[in-house]
Formats: structure tokens, sequence, C-alpha cells
């Protein structure tokens, strides 16, 4: 059936086919009859009748115009409303959802057959994106005992696997973004189920789980080790458009602003596909803004995220809150901050609607909004209390953010022991999520109480937009000389992996302190690495063009005596804000032609740049080209 290739692979084709699906099998088998006669002669005479109709038309029609009979129509219009209420409910077409769900009312006269458990689920798909979890959570407790204990509905096996799978998957998402480890018992339930579909969901929830704990390093790493699955099954869009949305709210969290703007350019790709995902869209720009200081632009997306949002939403609504509210404490506007977080506390209490992580934000906020009022003590015994509660939650990157806080307000109030206490448990929190933005945000915390402490060498600094966060160097690739180009990424798991392993190795060539590669492909230039951390710095981009459209492998850029030339045309652009960058170009040689197939931005550090010598960029080119992660770029250059 269209409507269920559709739903696996092709979402464009899944709305084209639903309402014309759902309608003919809901003819056929008597339920549109059954809905329109419910208010005359009540429900279960309603159902009767309407399926001795279809039984008779069917019977006195023409072969060649029958149809399907309505038992078969019954069973398939199961399967069509399943399906249906699965697409509309990823695409957040909630509107066409509620409808639906009036459509399918007719089956809950049966409140202990699959007919009434499919009823069930449909109202979960729509309660799930609205944040009803109560509501979820009671549903899929009644539907899954429906399911287990029904067997005389003459439903196929496939059919009652499938809609178990997406009943427990809901779970699975609520237990994840509540940092509860049981969802790996939910996810065992569901491979026994032996639906190749959810293979790819196994690996998701699991990506997840260890985006919202900032345990970033860790979900690339399980997303390397499912990238041949993701091949092997292709587009399987009904699992992996929820991925941007989720990635947003997590790297939120942990201030990554390189993962923000990507999955702004994700979910802007998918919002113009049809996805309602526009609310999810305005908080990312969101929380974008806010941390690049952009307050009012930040206030502004926010307060169209709450525009935007049903009423009675719950599902992001506290995630908003909590984002608009510190925003206006950075604005000052402390009177209309404590509104607002007095509305994130109402929907912290409601037990239908809360999620642990958001209304510890909103405690966050509220705190912060006590120490910008000069409340210290209250906004530090309230942490004290969030921090004891969050204990159960287990999230080091949301814990690490508390004890960050109560270390500032220590160090506001002069009890530097206090605060150095506090701050070494944020540390400590920081960097066991291997996460190099957590892991420069501590360090930073450590200058303020030690100035005198040497910076970390490949970290930036938060907060400015001129420099960037890159990930730790591996000592022990990196203490070892280069050699045979294959052999330098064979241990790297996926793409990622690479490119980091190259930036990496092209810092200790240079000496530099931090970069970003590149890849290069169809005159379109890709960062590679870092996948986290800050923006690239105004500036960088222009000189790598210049020497694509010329002759160049490498430049210096600096705010001194030297500035970088490119013989193409001879401008000479200016240095990305007044620090000292190497410009390179890798390239792959085949016969006499030289192809560029990425390019790096190197930052100075403390020491001054080297030049790394040609045959080692040319070996990490050829590595990359190797391992099918760079093609043959032909640049176009300008007449002479």
């Amino acid at each position: 059936m269209l409507l269920i290739a559709g739903g696996l692979t092709d979402r464009a084709v899944a709305m084209r086919y639903i309402e014309s699906t759902v309608h003919a099998l809901r003819r056929h088998c008597g339920i549109a009859l059954a809905h329109r006669l419910r208010r005359f002669v009540g429900r279960h005479l309603a159902l009767a009748i309407g399926l001795i109709v279809a039984f008779v038309s069917w019977i006195v029609s023409r072969p060649r115009r029958r149809g399907p009979g309505p038992v078969e129509a019954l069973r398939s219009f199961f399967v069509a409303a399943n399906w249906a209420a699965m697409v509309y409910s990823i695409s957040l077409d909630l509107p066409r959802l509620a409808t639906l769900l009036e459509m399918l009312e007719p089956l809950a006269v049966f409140k202990r057959r699959f007919s009434y458990a499919i009823v069930l689920l449909a109202r979960n798909l729509y309660s799930f994106p609205m944040g009803r979890l109560g509501t979820v959570r009671r549903n899929s407790e009644r539907l899954l005992k429906i399911m287990l204990e029904d067997q005389l509905t003459p439903i196929g096996e496939i059919v009652r696997r499938t809609a178990e799978a997406a009943a427990r998957f809901i779970l699975v998402h609520m237990a994840v973004a509540e940092g509860d480890r049981g969802y790996m018992d939910e996810l065992g339930r569901i491979q026994t189920l032996n639906l190749r579909l959810y293979e790819i969901g196994v690996y998701q929830a699991r990506i997840c789980f260890h985006r919202w704990r900032g345990e970033e390093q860790e979900a690339n790493r399980i997303k390397s080790e499912a990238e041949l699955l993701f091949v092997k099954l292709g587009n399987v869009w009904i699992l992996e458009a929820w991925l941007p949305v989720v990635a947003s709210h997590a790297y939120a969290l942990t201030h990554d602003v390189l993962g923000l703007k990507r999955t702004i350019e994700e979910m802007t790709h998918l919002v113009e596909q049809g996805f309602g995902l526009k609310p999810h869209l305005e908080l990312a720009r969101g929380e974008y803004h806010r941390e690049r200081g952009d307050l009012e632009q930040a206030r502004a997306a926010l307060q169209r995220s709450l525009s935007l949002l049903p009423a009675g939403e719950g599902l992001i609504r506290g995630a908003v809150l909590g984002a608009l509210a510190e925003t206006l404490v950075g604005l000052g506007e402390l009177d209309r901050a404590r509104q607002v977080c007095l509305e994130g506390a109402a929907l912290g209490d409601d037990p239908e609607r809360t999620m642990a992580i958001y209304r510890i934000r909103n405690e966050r906020a509220t705190a912060l909004l006590d120490a910008a009022a000069g409340r210290t003590d209250a906004a530090f015994e309230r942490l004290e209390r969030l921090v004891a509660s969050a204990q159960a939650f287990d999230n080091p990157a949301i814990t690490g953010t508390l004890y960050e806080l109560m270390a500032r307000i220590k160090l506001e109030v002069g009890d530097p022991e206090a605060a150095t206490s506090l701050s070494t448990e944020a540390i400590r929190l920081f960097n066991q999520t291997g996460n190099p933005v957590l892991v420069a945000r501590g360090h930073q915390l450590q200058l303020q109480l030690q100035p005198d402490i040497p910076p970390l060498p490949d970290q930036g600094t938060r907060g400015s937009t001129e420099t960037v966060t890159c990930s730790p160097r591996l000592l022990a690739t990196l203490s070892t000389p280069l050699s045979g180009p294959i052999s330098l990424l064979s241990d790297c798991r996926g793409a990622p992996a690479r490119a980091m392993r190259v930036l990496d190795l092209l810092l200790r060539e240079t000496s530099g302190a931090a970069g970003y590669l590149f890849y290069l492909e169809s005159e379109v230039i890709t960062l590679a690495a870092p996948t986290a951390g800050l923006e690239l710095p105004e500036g960088v981009l222009l000189p790598l063009k210049q020497m694509l459209a010329s002759e160049e492998t490498t430049a210096v850029s600096s705010d001194g005596d030297t500035t970088l030339t490119v013989p193409c045309d001879g401008a000479s652009p200016p240095a990305p804000n007044d620090a000292q960058w190497l410009f390179l170009v890798l390239k792959v040689s085949k016969g006499d032609v030289e192809h560029p197939v990425a390019a790096a931005a190197i930052r100075a550090g403390p020491g001054a740049l080297r030049t790394p010598q040609p045959d080692r960029i040319a070996e990490l080119a050829q590595a990359l080209y190797q391992a099918g992660d760079v093609t043959l770029f032909d640049v176009q250059r300008p007449n002479r």
C-alpha cells in the first residue's frame, strides 16, 4: 500500500494518499456510517448497523465495483489508521491528527479488543507532541495489556508487532528525555519484535540519550556504529525527522552554538517540506541568539515560539519559558522574567505535563533571577535543593550547570573557598561528559578562580565569537609520527571522527591552538570539524575562497606587519578578529593534476604558527580521499 511505503521512505507520498486511503477503507468497512449514526442510536448499535450495511452493500454490488470485503477492509483500516496517525504525529500535523481521532471513535466501543488499542495508540500519538505525558503513560499501560490479552481479533501478526513497537517507542522517547536508563528495557522489548524498521530506532534512542546528557562524543560514536545500517535501510524519515529537534534541545542545554546552528538549518529544511516544526525552530533560533549575546533577537524568537504553540501544549513550553526567562534576566527585565518563571513553575508542578529536565531549567532560571536581583542567599538555597533533586536525574551536563551557577554566586559574594569547592564539582561533571564545549566552560570557571592557570591548548573562550572550541588532542596518536595515509584514520569510527583526527593532526603539525577543517565539493565549502562549539569567526572563509581561486596552498594572516595576500587578484583580506591564522588547502594528486579536497584554518596559540611540510598535508588529504570522506574538487579559476 502506498501509504505504508510513503510512511517508511517518502513523506510526500504518504501525505498524498493518507486521506483517500483512510476514507475509502472507512467507507468499505462501515465505520463511516457508524460514525454518522452514533449520535442517534448509540455507539454499539451504530457500529453493528454500519458493519451490516457494509456487508450487504458488498454482496449486492457488481463484482467489478465491490472493493474489499468489510472484514478485510476493517483489517486494512486498522493498518492505515495506525500509519496515518504516525505520519501526522511525526509531521506535527495535529489538526489532521485530531480529525483522524474523531474518525476512529466508533472503534472505541470494545474496550478489550485490538480495535480499542489502535484508538489508544492514535490518542498517544496526539498526546505526546502536546506534552500530555501522564495520559500517554496511562494509555500505554492499557493498550499494551490489550495487545497481550486479545488473541481473538483477526489481525495479522505483523500489524500487532508494528503497533506494539510504535507504542513502546513513544515510551522510549519519554524515558530518554527524562534521563531514565530504563529506556534500554523498552528497547529490548522492541528488539524482540524483530522489526527491521526499529533497528534504526534503537540506535537513535541511544544517540539521543547521550546527547541529552551532553555526551556528544559517545553519541557520535554510536552514530558511527549505525552508519552501515542507515545505508542499508535508506531514508527512514519517520524515525529520523525528530533527530534535529531533540538535538537542538540538547545543544541548548550544553551551550553548543555550532550544534544549534546545524539543527536550525535542518529544521528549516523540514519546515519547508511541510513539517509543523515552526515552534521548535523558533525556540532553537532563540537559544542560538541568546548564546551569541543577541538578546533582543532571542526574545523575539522565543516569543514567536510561544505564540505558535497550540493551547494546552506542554512538551516544549517549559523549554521556551526557561530560555525566555534567562534572556529577560540578561536584558535586565526582572519583573517580566519573574512572571515567566512563575508560569514555568506552574507547568513544572503539573503532573500531567511536567518534564524533569525543563522543570530543573526553569528553577535554575529562577535562581539566576534571584541572584540578579541581589537575593543571593535565596538563589543559593534554591540551587542546593535543586541539586539534591537532580541527583536522581543523573545528568552530568544539567547538574554541572547547577554547580557552576552556585560557584559563581559564591564568587560574587566573596567566598572563594566555597566557590573553589563548587567549581571543582562542576568541572568534574563537565569533564565526565567528554564534551569539549562543557570542558571549555569548566575551564573558564576555573580561570575566574585561578587567573594564572595556563589556557587549554585546544579550547576557545566561551562567549566570544572570535574563538572556537575544539576537542581535546588525541594523546596516543599524536605522540607518534605520521605514517601511511590510510593508517592515519584506520581506528576512527565514522566520518566525524576522521575529520576530527585530521584537524587534531594539523594542530600538532602547525602548533596551532584551535582550528576548523572544511570539505570541498561542487564549489561548496562545508564545515567538517569541529562539530561542537562556537561559530566560525567572521572573515575565516574569505581567505580560503580566495586561495581556492589561486594556486596557493598555504597563507598566513595576522594583525601584525604581514597580511594575507592572494595572487589571484592581489586582495588583502583582513585577519579574522585580529588573531593570527594559518590557512591550508589539502590537495590530492591524480596524474599531473592536483585536486583540492579540503581546507583548514588554524588559529595561533601563545607560540608562533609553523607551516607544515607539503608532504604532510598531501598525506592527510590522501587519507581523507581513501576513506571516501572527500571527493575530487575542480576549482573554477578566474581568467588571467
